[in-house]
């Protein structure tokens, strides 16, 4: 029977059937074409420790007194899927993983006009934004993605960012000099819940919007410098880089300062401009647009403050869309 191990046999020693059966027939490798042509072969015959081969399968087995069974473990691992970014695969043989071609990679570089810009399945990976202003940038429809598929988004721009989703729902502002990773998180949906934005980095954080780069963040003895904008003329409309600097307003004769409305200039809440005034004419600072911009403040006309003398000085803030408060040594 097979598992009768070794027997050395001696010359002159009979070879018995019985031994051919047990030492050569049950305990080689019986090459078979088919698992049926053994059913048949090994009818009635059968013994624990069988070795056969099958041609038609290319199966190694063994008989473990009740079955056949594969002698080695083919594994775990049933199939290679091609995942994002990836072609190729299988479930046999020899398996190729290939970089997508149609996947877009490389970058495209946008300057930002105050517009907007849409993005599709078929954009860039990477988006570069230059310019002066800000921009309203579109993420795709994330029924055409996969998931997990993320742009990168830089802003080289001095102007913020703002990313909404297809349903026009703001996924995450982005300052000047900031990078973000916007990622899709669902394949479903065009609200702002469809995607994860995660900061990645700054070359300068600088600009409108904010920035949270960990909660209730302490900045121990800032030493912050302010940037002054010398201005000489008579007339002067703030801009967007205006925010958080000293303008110095130098001219003898009387000047007028006016604040944008906020479909024009979108200053962040919060915005602060600082104004000085050197010359010896007075200033005064008025809404270019007053039945949209609020302006308020305690002087004698509230919408209309201006400095009280030479050298006076005044700080306009941004409380809500279209509303400003003015206060200081005005009149």
């Amino acid at each position: 029977m097979a598992g009768a191990g070794y027997k050395l046999f001696a010359t002159g020693d009979v070879l018995t059937a019985a031994q051919v059966n047990t030492y050569l027939m049950q305990q080689t490798t019986m090459v078979f074409a088919s698992s049926a042509a053994r059913t048949s072969a090994l009818s009635g015959v059968l013994a624990e420790g069988m070795l056969s081969y099958l041609t038609d399968t290319n199966a190694l087995q063994y008989y473990d007194g009740a079955a056949w069974q594969d002698v080695s473990n083919p594994g775990d691992i049933t199939a290679v899927t091609a995942g994002t970014g990836l072609t190729g695969g299988g479930t046999s043989g020899s398996v190729t993983l290939t970089l997508d071609a149609t996947v877009p990679v490389g970058y495209t570089t946008t300057a930002t006009a105050a517009g907007t810009t849409t993005l599709t399945a078929a954009s860039t990976h990477m988006q570069y934004f230059t310019g002066t202003t800000t921009q309203t940038i579109v993420l795709p429809v994330t029924s055409t993605l996969v998931l997990g598929e993320a742009f990168i988004i830089h802003n080289n721009s001095t102007g913020a960012l703002t990313v909404q989703s297809s349903g026009l729902n703001t996924v995450v502002t982005i300052p000047a000099g900031n990078t973000y990773m916007v990622t899709c998180i669902l394949t479903s949906g065009t609200t702002a819940a469809s995607w994860d934005a995660d900061f990645t980095g700054t070359s300068a954080t600088t600009g409108s919007g904010s920035t949270v780069l960990d909660t209730s963040p302490t900045i121990t003895d800032p030493k912050l410098n302010l940037s002054i904008n010398a201005q000489t003329g008579t007339t002067y409309t703030f801009v967007l880089t205006d925010n958080g600097k000293l303008i110095t307003a130098s001219n003898a004769s009387a000047q007028t300062y006016s604040i944008p409305t906020n479909a024009s200039v979108a200053f962040p809440i919060g915005t602060q401009i600082n104004l000085i005034q050197i010359g010896a004419g007075q200033v005064t600072v008025s809404a270019t647009t007053p039945g949209t911009t609020t302006v308020l403040s305690n002087a004698a006309t509230a919408a209309g403050p201006k400095c009280r003398n030479q050298y006076a000085s005044l700080t306009a803030i941004k409380v809500a869309t279209d509303a400003w408060y003015v206060i200081g040594d005005i009149a």
